[in-house]
């Protein structure tokens, strides 16, 4: 499997499930500059949400400065898709599966996910959060 990493302060930073899906996105194609290329019409059809509010998504984690909005141009000077500087989220690193929008979960269950992933035990691959603590750490 191929994984990226996410920091464990992810969870701190209080985003909305639509904007928690559109960073990882986001983060799950930069490079190893933290830089990632995309539109948003990608990102809406690989995490299954609407335009509209993968655009809402982005606004909202530009404001929280987790990424860096580039515009880009073509060599004809037409534009291009939107480059993003995304920025390093620090606490340890949690592994998240690369290709995990293939399954299209709803922007809540994804969240849950992330928060499963950060609390597996890398050796025996489990995890066991309490519901009441998973509640309350994802506001849902």
């Amino acid at each position: 499997m191929n994984y990226f990493s996410m920091g464990n302060q992810f969870f701190n930073l209080k985003l909305s499930p639509a904007e928690a899906m559109v960073f990882c996105a986001v983060s799950s194609i930069r490079n190893p500059f933290s830089y990632s290329i995309c539109s948003a019409d990608s990102i809406s059809k690989r995490i299954g949400l609407s335009i509209r509010t993968v655009y809402r998504a982005l606004e909202g984690i530009q404001n929280k400065g987790l990424v860096c909005k580039k515009k880009r141009y073509r060599y004809d000077g037409t534009r291009a898709s939107n480059g993003y500087y995304v920025s390093h989220i620090g606490g340890g690193q949690f592994k998240v599966e690369r290709d995990i929008f293939k399954y299209q979960l709803d922007a809540p269950s994804f969240l849950v996910y992330l928060y499963l992933s950060k609390c597996i035990d890398n050796n025996g691959r489990d995890a066991y959060p309490s519901l009441r603590k998973m509640a309350d750490r994802l506001g849902l």
